[in-house]
């Protein structure tokens, strides 16, 4: 499980204050300063709320170098949920930040996901200048959602199993209650790139989520109302994003 224990480089001053209030009035002050070694460095994407990040998007057509196949699961092609522009993105989080420096990564989902085979790919990363490429026939196309990006702390949610892991010498209600008063003062984000799985998975040992984003008014999801998609931290190191695999929530 991999914690900050650093000073927090990526919380901003007023996040900052907040978080020591928070840990301050805190049943157990001292648990939930504690608990701060929980922090990960994250970005919050949004739609509509200033101006987007490079070509970080929802929906729409991937960009894909000539060579490379159109992802597909089951013999059908999967539909672009989003795209990272790398470059645009990287300096928010500077050496925190633990993808590419340039290019986009895009990701992609059906609604048969629960059947994935996990050496089906579902996200890629390609060349920055990659043409859009029109989707096979039949194929569902989102409407487009220009992201903005903003750097966000993020904290694991009470109940998931990395919070009685590291306070484990805690009961658990009380470590559960040391980062709910830090969560509280959180923002709720829709849309999270890296940080911890806001729903309380928790994955398989030594893997995270890398995306997770929340069904979109006008994008056909079919029963999906949110993906998450996780990748092993050795595949982070190495880039090798093919292995990256998805998390879905049904209605």
């Amino acid at each position: 499980m991999t914690t900050h224990s650093d000073d927090f480089a990526f919380v901003d001053e007023e996040a900052r204050a907040r978080l020591a209030e928070a840990a301050a009035n805190a049943p157990d002050p001292e648990a939930a300063r504690r608990a701060l070694g929980l922090l990960r460095p994250s970005i919050e994407l949004a739609s509509g709320e200033g101006p987007a990040c490079g070509r970080t998007r929802l929906g729409g057509l991937p960009p894909l170098p000539p060579r490379t196949g159109w992802p597909a699961f089951g013999g059908r092609p999967l539909t672009l949920a989003a795209q990272l522009d790398c470059a645009a993105l990287s300096p928010l989080l500077g050496d925190e930040w633990p993808l590419p420096r340039d290019g986009l990564l895009l990701f992609f989902y059906d609604d048969a996901f629960g059947e994935l085979n996990p050496k089906d790919v579902c996200v890629l990363h390609v060349p920055g200048d990659a043409a859009e490429r029109p989707a096979p026939p039949g194929t569902p196309v989102n409407p487009e959602f220009p992201l903005a990006a903003a750097v966000t702390p993020s904290l694991p949610v009470s109940f998931s199993h990395a919070v009685s892991t590291y306070l484990e010498d805690l009961d658990l209600i009380d470590a559960m209650d040391a980062v709910r008063a830090l969560t509280d003062v959180l923002p709720q984000v829709d849309y999270r790139l890296l940080g911890w799985h806001d729903g309380g998975a928790d994955g398989l040992a030594g893997h995270r989520p890398l995306l997770q984003l929340e069904t979109v008014d006008g994008a056909d999801w079919g029963e999906i109302v949110n993906i998450a998609y996780w990748i092993d931290d050795d595949d982070l190191a190495a880039g090798r994003f093919d292995r990256a695999y998805p998390g879905i929530e049904v209605a």
